[in-house]
């Protein structure tokens, strides 16, 4: 009993010492349009409670989020950085300066981000590669238009779309994850929209509609 207490104390005295600007544990949240034509994934929530949220459309475009109260500082230096936001709920926000990822996200909190090289050839070039420890992969030219250039995986979880027909380039599925569509009827308002969600993926969490 006095060694499960130990225990027990041990694993709350690492949560409260835990860096405000960690990258806190948690679920990938997606969200998804209505019309399954694009979706955003909250990939790492870092600061304290997690209030600033580094999300990517279905392209890897970083979009940065917070909850909660707080304040903002945004760059008032000559260079690749002004007037982008440098701070949000006290979690710092850091570009890159060389030639290639010049304004490009460095770093959340102390949390890093990666880049495919700009040079790279073909639908990857220069997009958003890993953020923390979330891996991130693109669909490229071979796979099609309506694929080209869209995430194929994030987290090691694939990500694929409709291809041809009314549904083209609506998501399909996320691991385990389907979505279904409404059959197009002309003047129903339901048309082309999610009918319904099925399967679970582990470590996800799917909403209906882009916060």
């Amino acid at each position: 009993m006095k060694h499960l207490l130990c225990i027990i104390l041990l694993g709350v005295g690492l949560f409260l010492n835990r860096p405000v600007n960690a990258q806190m544990p948690g679920p990938l949240v997606m969200h998804v349009a209505p019309g399954g034509e694009n979706f955003l994934i909250d990939l790492i929530r870092v600061g304290n409670n997690g209030q600033v949220i580094l999300s990517v459309d279905d392209r890897g475009n970083p979009v940065l989020k917070a909850t909660g109260e707080g304040e903002f500082a945004y760059s008032t230096l000559i260079g690749p950085e002004y007037g982008k936001i440098i701070s949000m709920n006290e979690v710092d926000i850091v570009y890159f300066h060389d030639a290639r990822r010049a304004g490009k996200l460095s770093a959340i909190g102390g949390v890093k981000l990666e880049y495919f090289d700009p040079y790279l050839g073909d639908a990857r070039a220069g997009k958003l590669k890993r953020a923390g420890n979330v891996e991130l992969d693109y669909f490229l030219e071979m796979d099609g238009e309506v694929k080209k250039g869209r995430l194929s995986s994030v987290g090691g979880t694939p990500i694929d779309y409709y291809y041809g027909g009314n549904l083209d380039g609506k998501i399909l599925r996320v691991g385990e994850v389907r979505f279904h569509f409404f059959i197009e009827i002309p003047n129903d308002v339901r048309s082309g929209k999610i009918s319904s969600v099925r399967g679970r993926q582990p470590g996800w969490m799917i909403r209906l509609g882009i916060q």
